[in-house]
C-alpha cells in the first residue's frame, strides 16, 4: 500500500515539473515573440521617420526654387512693363513726326514695334505661370510601382507636380490615404486628387492632417500620397 502510493506521489511530482517546464517555455517563447515585435515596430517608425525627412528636405529645396521662381517672375513683369512704356513711347514718337514722315513708313514703324512688344508679352505671359502643386507618392512594395506610374502621369496631367515614387517599405495599412500638414492641404485639391484616384484605380482614399516637426515651415498645398494594401 505504501509503494502504490509513493509511486502515485513521484508520478505527481513528474506531472508538476512536466506542467512547470512548459509554462517556462511558454513565457519564453511569448518573450521572444513580443521583443522581435518591439524590434519590427521600432524599425518600422525608424523608415517612416526617415521618409517624413527626406520629404521634409525636398520640400525645402521646392521652397527655395519658388523663392527663386518669384524673384524671375518679378523681374519679369518689370521687364513687361518696361516693354509696354517702350511701345507707348514709340507711339508718341510717331504721333510727334507723323508729319514728317511719309504715311507707309509711319504704319510699317508702328506695325513692327507693336508686333515686338506683342512677342515679349507673350513670353513673359507663359513664364509667369503659377507652379504646380507637389504630390509624393510613397508605395510599400516594388510590384505596386508600375501602377503607381501610371498614376502619377494621370496627376502631372491634370498640372501637380509629382517628383517621384518612394518605396518605403513596412506592413501596409487597409486603406490608401493624401497626408498634408495641419493647416496647410486645400480642399480643391484634396477633393481634385481624391476624386483622380478613385476615378483611375477604383479605389476610395482617406485624408489626413499631420503634425510633424518643419510643419510649421512647410509650404500650403504640399501633400504625401499613401499607396497601401487596397492599392494593386
Amino acid at each position: 500500500m505504501i509503494k502504490i502510493e509513493e509511486d502515485k506521489f513521484n508520478q505527481l511530482q513528474k506531472t508538476l515539473k512536466t506542467i512547470a517546464f512548459s509554462s517556462l517555455a511558454i513565457v519564453f517563447v511569448l518573450f521572444i515573440f513580443v521583443a522581435w515585435k518591439g524590434i519590427r515596430i521600432s524599425e518600422q517608425i525608424a523608415r517612416d521617420e526617415q521618409t517624413i525627412a527626406n520629404n521634409l528636405s525636398n520640400i525645402k529645396q521646392q521652397e527655395e526654387q519658388i523663392k527663386i521662381n518669384a524673384n524671375t517672375i518679378n523681374q519679369q513683369e518689370r521687364d513687361i512693363e518696361v516693354a509696354k512704356d517702350n511701345q507707348k513711347l514709340n507711339e508718341e514718337i510717331i504721333e510727334r513726326f507723323k508729319s514728317k514722315a511719309s504715311p507707309s513708313v509711319t504704319k510699317e514703324v508702328l506695325k513692327e514695334s507693336n508686333n515686338l512688344v506683342s512677342k515679349v508679352l507673350e513670353e513673359k505671359s507663359v513664364a509667369v505661370k503659377p507652379s504646380a502643386r507637389l504630390i509624393y507618392i510613397q508605395i510599400r512594395e516594388k510590384s505596386q510601382k508600375e501602377s503607381a506610374r501610371i498614376l502619377q502621369k494621370k496627376l502631372q496631367e491634370k498640372g501637380y507636380d509629382v517628383p517621384g515614387i518612394d518605396e518605403v517599405g513596412g506592413k501596409p495599412s487597409q486603406i490608401s490615404n493624401l497626408r498634408y500638414c495641419k493647416g496647410k492641404g486645400q480642399q480643391v485639391d484634396i477633393e481634385n486628387i481624391k476624386g483622380l484616384v478613385l476615378n483611375e484605380t477604383k479605389i476610395k482614399i482617406s485624408n489626413r492632417e499631420i503634425s510633424v516637426k518643419g510643419c510649421d515651415q512647410s509650404s500650403v498645398g504640399i501633400y504625401e500620397l499613401w499607396l497601401e494594401a487596397d492599392f494593386k
